[in-house]
């Protein structure tokens, strides 16, 4: 699953490669959790653009604005077939910026150790997302949410992650067709949606006086840099 991730570095370029009409407005961050905003790079009226997006989706037939369940990953084994996603996977696909992301490992049931996960060629890449947009029937409140997709992971997540899952990370060359909401093709777009290469990542361990959600980035390089 991915419940933590980071984003430090604009994703440099993608106005330009998507002709957005605005580069992102960015504060860097640590630690994104879920039920925070995030930001997603979604297409609207045809044109490319910005958004933030509460992380944990709501369904636009869903009776009430926050559901009971957990939607912060959407598997991709589901993820065409799913009531909850079906839709938007086939006509609301986004680009969720990060530059790493942390998992944990079990190494009793009371002591875990965190890891932090990040591509050192690629500063900055996109997780595979879906985003929702509910009303309420009055149409006075509307919540726009996502979430991110999930795949089974690689070996060296895996190594770490008790359920061997792991976020979908997208190949720079498959942005323009996850990003065009004409394809609704499930054959399409699934192949896209594998485990990123392990040869191409690597696993950081987190210091154990960093492992909460307000520590300084600062006090470890890795993060810092």
């Amino acid at each position: 699953m991915c419940g933590r991730f980071t984003l430090r570095t604009p994703p440099c370029g993608w106005a330009e490669i998507f002709a957005t009409l605005r580069e992102p407005t960015l504060q860097p961050r640590s630690d994104i959790c879920p039920q925070q905003d995030v930001l997603v790079l979604r297409c609207v009226d045809h044109r490319h653009d910005w958004a933030s997006l509460y992380w944990k989706l709501t369904p636009s037939w869903s009776k009430t604005q926050f559901t009971a369940f957990n939607t912060i990953n959407a598997t991709v084994e589901k993820v065409a077939t799913s009531g909850t996603y079906r839709n938007s996977f086939q006509r609301r696909r986004c680009l969720i910026p990060a530059d790493g992301w942390y998992e944990w490992k079990e190494i009793t049931k009371k002591d875990k150790d965190r890891y932090f996960f990040r591509i050192p060629d690629q500063p900055c890449f996109a997780f595979a997302g879906l985003w929702d947009r509910w009303a309420s029937p009055d149409k006075k409140i509307v919540h726009e949410s996502c979430t991110i997709i999930t795949t089974e992971a690689n070996p060296l997540v895996a190594s770490i992650h008790k359920k061997a899952r792991m976020p979908v990370i997208l190949r720079t060359d498959d942005y323009g067709v996850w990003m065009d909401h004409t394809i609704e093709d499930a054959t399409k777009l699934l192949p896209m949606l594998q485990a990123f290469p392990e040869t191409e990542m690597e696993a950081i361990q987190v210091p154990r006086n960093l492992d909460n959600s307000f520590f300084d980035p600062r006090c470890w390089p890795h993060l810092a840099g």
